[in-house]
C-alpha cells in the first residue's frame, strides 16, 4: 500500500486505524516524511503511533523523508518517545528486518 505522510498523520486516526493498515498489508510505502517539531506536535505523534504499529505487526517500510530518522524530530515535547521510534526506523531499514519480514 502507498500512503503520504499527510494522509496517515494529518487526520485522526489512532492505533487501531494503524493495526488494521499493518495487518492487511506486508508492505507499506509512506512518502514525504517531513521534519516534525512542536508545530506539528499531533502529526509527529500519529507518526510514532504508525511506526510502532508497523514494527509490531512485522509491516515492511519502505519511506522516504526531508530528514535520517535521527533528525525528523526537532523538538523537545516526544524526545524519549521519538527515540524509540528511531530505533525501530533503523532497525526497519535493515536488510535482516525485511528478510524476516517475510508474510
Amino acid at each position: 500500500a502507498r500512503f503520504g505522510f499527510r494522509d496517515l498523520c494529518d487526520v485522526p486516526l489512532a492505533a487501531a486505524d494503524f493495526f488494521a493498515i499493518a495487518e492487511r498489508y506486508h508492505t507499506v510505502i509512506l512518502s514525504d516524511i517531513p521534519v516534525l517539531s512542536p508545530v506539528n506536535r499531533d502529526q509527529a505523534r500519529r507518526f510514532m503511533t504508525l511506526i510502532d504499529a508497523l514494527y509490531d505487526q512485522g509491516t515492511r517500510l519502505v519511506a522516504s523523508a526531508e530528514a535520517a530518522p535521527e533528525k525528523l524530530y526537532d523538538g523537545e515535547d516526544w524526545g524519549f518517545e521519538f527515540d524509540r521510534t528511531v530505533s525501530r526506523l533503523m532497525e526497519m531499514q535493515s536488510s535482516a528486518y525485511f528478510e524476516s519480514r517475510q508474510r
